[in-house]
Order: C-alpha cells, then structure tokens, then sequence
C-alpha cells in the first residue's frame, strides 16, 4: 500500500450519482441528500431527472431546495392513468 504525501497530487474522477424521482413526497426526501453531495463536486457528479409524473408539485419542491434538474423525462400528461407508461 502506497502512502500519500502532501506533496503528491491524487487526482480522483467524481462518481456520477443519478437522482431520480416523480412524486413529491420522493423529491422532499431525496432534496436534502442532493444539496449535501452538490457540496463536494470534486467527489460527486450529481444529475437530477425528474419523471414528471407530478410536474407541479415537483417543481415547488425543487425551487424551494434551489436544486434544478438536469432531465426532465415528462413522462405524463394530463389525465393520463399510470398503467398507461408501466411496462
């Protein structure tokens, strides 16, 4: 095992960490551990992608965090059921 001294620089490629979410009460949960790894961009490459599955709320939850998303699949539209979009 090699020891690391002040001197050498250890370069380190950021895990892509993919978050991804549809329904309000998935997004209030996830929003604060999004926040904390968006800290360390040297570690983490964070992507959001939001289904889209409850456009409205999903969006208050996402201002309210000040976390944008990177995707946004829109995966539903108006009064479409559920069933329609599972495999």
């Amino acid at each position: 095992m090699k020891r690391i001294t002040n001197k050498e620089v250890v370069h380190i490629t950021p895990k892509t960490i993919m978050f991804i979410f549809g329904t309000r009460p998935e997004a209030i949960k996830m929003s604060p551990v999004i926040k904390e790894l968006i800290k360390y961009p040297e570690w983490f490459n964070v992507k959001v992608i939001v289904t889209g599955q409850h456009k409205e709320q999903i969006v208050q939850v996402l201002n309210y965090f000040n976390i944008q998303s990177d995707i946004n699949l829109n995966l539903m539209d108006e009064n479409q059921k559920h069933s329609s979009i599972v495999c």
